[in-house]
């Protein structure tokens, strides 16, 4: 058996895609791909220049907005490749396809999300709140507030992906 590429990991990683990645899926990932970022590089021009134009006439307010409207124009970008691969049904489960390791990685993805956000987001935060108030970080790291809402904030998390994959499942079940 071929041993998966970096490259392909991350095709799948990205789009979704679980089992073998077969050609058409492949050139499908990659017509998404090259569509998103024609988009992508032409916004980035544009608003570059645009920035680097206002930059002297209104410096502030060029610092300012710039950011929120390149990160709010890559999120819609991000949005319209999801949408046109689900259309496409490029991320749809391959149940009979899927290795035993694969299957394995599919079993309780919510807990396993909530738990990698829960302690990854809660050091991360507190060592920046740490830092841009000049407090102590195990002090911060300990409060039990902000522990309860982190976890708080990740079984959210957990519980919605939970439901989004077994809406995923659910509906290869019902297509086949």
């Amino acid at each position: 058996m071929k041993k998966e590429t970096f490259s392909d990991k991350m095709i799948k990683r990205f789009y979704g895609i679980t089992g073998p990645l077969d050609e058409q899926k492949r050139q499908q990932a990659e017509h998404l791909g090259n569509i998103g970022f024609i988009w992508l590089f032409l916004i980035l021009q544009v608003g570059n220049f645009l920035a680097f134009m206002l930059a002297d006439i209104y410096p502030g307010l060029d610092a300012r907005i710039y950011p929120i409207i390149i990160e709010l124009l890559t999120f819609i970008i991000a949005g319209v490749i999801y949408f046109r691969s689900e259309k496409k049904h490029l991320a749809d489960l391959d149940l009979e396809l899927m290795s035993e390791k694969e299957r394995r990685k599919l079993q309780y993805p919510g807990l396993k999300i909530a738990l990698f956000v829960g302690l990854t987001f809660h050091p991360i935060f507190s060592l920046i709140e740490a830092v841009t108030l000049k407090q102590d970080f195990f002090t911060l790291f300990l409060q039990a507030d902000r522990i309860l809402k982190t976890a708080l904030v990740a079984s959210i998390l957990g519980v919605f992906i939970s439901f989004y994959f077994k809406s995923r499942k659910h509906h290869t079940e019902q297509s086949e």
